[in-house]
């Protein structure tokens, strides 16, 4: 469900998520190397063990369609001469689809191995318009302020184990975007509660991976135990809300509330 956000009083007191791991940079790197290396198509979409090359970028234009072009639409964003950034890239699953939409397209990812896939599939694929880019892991360096149109990403952030890197990316976004540029990005939205142990308790409507077949897209989902690679960190809306805020982005639509595909859909403000 589409919520249009309201503006609200900014002196609400909010208390960011605490949710955090001693995973580190380096650990996450060589977690998706790994999961490069093992089964990359899987891993990046876990609804098929065994993609079949067609089937696996056919999926991203899927997504696409589905996710980002209704936004596109209902914001009324002009595609001629946008230059877009898609933070957590992979192989390119959703790259060389979002490339048939804009003119330019930057993509990044933490894992060398992942961008290794990506440029020779760009090289068989004949993709002139995508530049694949290693990225940090913890920010957009590399990129300059006010450079892109559009900011982009999903299925990523909820991978990450830590809120607060989460809210780091989210204000780079801030930082690269133009003013007046747009975005559109997902997060892990599920109800959480943080128990001793450094353990939690998530809980909300997830998706549902090989049901899809049979047009089942979400699925009743509870979990308790301690963030990992896979969950990642739960994000608060309300924080989001302030984060969003602090970096000068506009939150215009609210999509999947309480569930894995938490979406933020907004603008830049001017200054």
């Amino acid at each position: 469900m589409v919520q249009w956000v309201q503006r609200r009083s900014t002196r609400e007191p909010v208390h960011l998520d605490e949710l955090e791991t001693t995973f580190g940079i380096g650990s996450m790197r060589d977690n998706w190397n790994n999961l490069a290396s093992e089964n990359a198509m899987h891993h990046i979409a876990s609804e098929e063990t065994n993609w079949e090359e067609r089937d696996f970028f056919a999926s991203g234009e899927r997504d696409i369609t589905r996710h980002l072009d209704p936004v596109l639409e209902r914001l009324h964003f002009s595609l001629q001469g946008k230059k877009l950034l898609e933070i957590g890239c992979g192989v390119g699953r959703l790259s060389f689809n979002l490339a048939k939409r804009f003119p330019e397209v930057d993509a990044l990812d933490i894992s060398p191995e992942m961008i290794k896939r990506a440029i020779e599939y760009q090289e068989r694929f004949c993709v002139s318009n995508v530049r694949f880019h290693i990225g940090s892991g913890k920010d957009l360096a590399g990129f300059g302020n006010d450079e892109f149109d559009f900011c982009f990403s999903y299925i990523v952030f909820q991978h990450i184990p830590s809120v607060n890197l989460i809210f780091d990316y989210v204000r780079e976004i801030g930082r690269v975007l133009k003013p007046g540029g747009m975005f559109l990005f997902q997060v892990n939205g599920f109800r959480h509660l943080r128990l001793p142990g450094s353990r939690y308790v998530m809980l909300g409507m997830r998706d549902a991976g090989r049901l899809r077949k049979w047009g089942i897209w979400r699925r009743p989902f509870l979990r308790i135990g301690r963030l990992d690679f896979v969950s990642g960190a739960p994000v608060k809306r309300l924080a989001m809300l302030r984060v969003c805020e602090s970096a000068r982005l506009d939150i215009k639509e609210i999509i999947g509330d309480h569930s894995q595909y938490l979406w933020f859909a907004g603008q830049k403000m001017y200054p």
